[in-house]
């Protein structure tokens, strides 16, 4: 069909676009408006799509880097105070996203009560966990902390992608 763009990826056929020569520009940058009637944008609307496009991505990147920033620390606290290897703290991090987007999507929870839940159970699971499996690695090499944290956090997400599955979670 005339307007369609398919892409091969492992014998997989998926449709990607469906172009409509009809629309305008306005819709193309999220404006749910009627279809602007000259399907080429003008030179403002152009310029305020892709304005509105780079300011997404650049909240984006800093949001993103900001998340880096924090797991960085952490491990870098875990390292430096308690001489103790934790490569295993994303999945703590991993635990409270999860926990932020259960209690939005199935309870209905807004974003902002979510956090304090997913502090608490991130913390009540390093509570758990320290006690009874970090303890144990104190007095060990370096090494060994290395292999058990990279392993547990590989179980982390096995356990996480069996019950939760491996596409993306919304939020609504």
């Amino acid at each position: 069909q005339k307007g369609r763009n398919e892409v091969h990826n492992g014998g997989f056929e998926t449709l990607t676009a469906v172009k409509d020569p009809t629309k305008g520009a306005k819709e193309d940058c999220g404006d749910t408006h009627a279809p602007h009637p000259n399907p080429l944008p003008a030179h403002g609307e152009r310029a305020q799509c892709s304005n509105r496009a780079m300011l997404t991505i650049l909240f984006d990147g800093v949001a993103y880097g900001m998340l880096l920033f924090v797991l960085a620390c952490g491990l870098a606290i875990t390292l430096g105070l308690m001489n103790f290897v934790n490569l295993a703290h994303g999945a703590f991090a991993m635990a409270g996203g999860y926990v932020t987007v259960l209690a939005m999507s199935k309870l209905g929870l807004p974003f902002l009560a979510c956090l304090p839940l997913a502090f608490l159970v991130a913390a009540l699971l390093g509570m758990i966990l320290e006690p009874t499996l970090y303890r144990r690695l104190y007095g060990k090499s370096h090494f060994d902390q290395v292999l058990f944290s990279i392993g547990l956090a590989f179980m982390a997400v096995a356990t996480v992608d069996f019950f939760m599955g491996s596409t993306q979670q919304n939020i609504r």
